[in-house]
């Protein structure tokens, strides 16, 4: 036998072996349930230990960027804020808005980190994309990014 054919053997008995010890309960790393709307995002921040606050859900009529429920664009969005910022101004606000698909998530994401500022305090995790606020300090935007990936939130 050459080298090439041993090798591959050893890794096909591996995986046989692997397949063999797998049971029939689910491991307790298993994928999170995909999340249902930008809330439950917000919430699966807040329950990361976050000081997430204040999320109000966006509405058609309450859309600003007047994209909600459009092909291609977000099915949902929340506005919330950082309990360590109190305010009520732009600079103050986070957004979290989720999509039916990753792609759209994707695009929407490049449409809007144009400058590296927003590409910092930005971030997509699944079909979620996250803004942060200015007044989000980048210690504070890297907990939030720690969050959703460690989560997988918004997958």
């Amino acid at each position: 036998m050459t080298y090439r054919t041993v090798l591959l053997a050893a890794i096909a008995s591996a995986s046989l072996a692997a397949c063999s010890q797998e049971s029939e309960q689910p491991s307790a790393a298993a994928s999170p349930a995909p999340v249902a709307d930008a809330a439950s995002v917000a919430q699966a921040l807040k329950g990361a230990g976050l000081p997430v606050t204040g999320v109000v859900a966006v509405t058609a009529a309450t859309d600003r960027d007047h994209l909600l429920g459009k092909p291609g664009s977000y099915t949902s969005k929340v506005t919330f804020r950082d309990a360590r910022h109190p305010g009520t101004g732009l600079d103050t606000e986070n957004v979290i808005e989720l999509f039916a698909t990753v792609p759209d998530a994707m695009r929407r994401g490049e449409q809007l980190t144009r400058s590296a500022d927003a590409a910092t305090r930005d971030m997509i995790q699944g079909r979620a994309y996250l803004r942060l606020a200015p007044a989000i300090m980048p210690a504070e935007a890297d907990a939030y990014r720690k969050a959703m990936l460690d989560g997988q939130i918004g997958s």
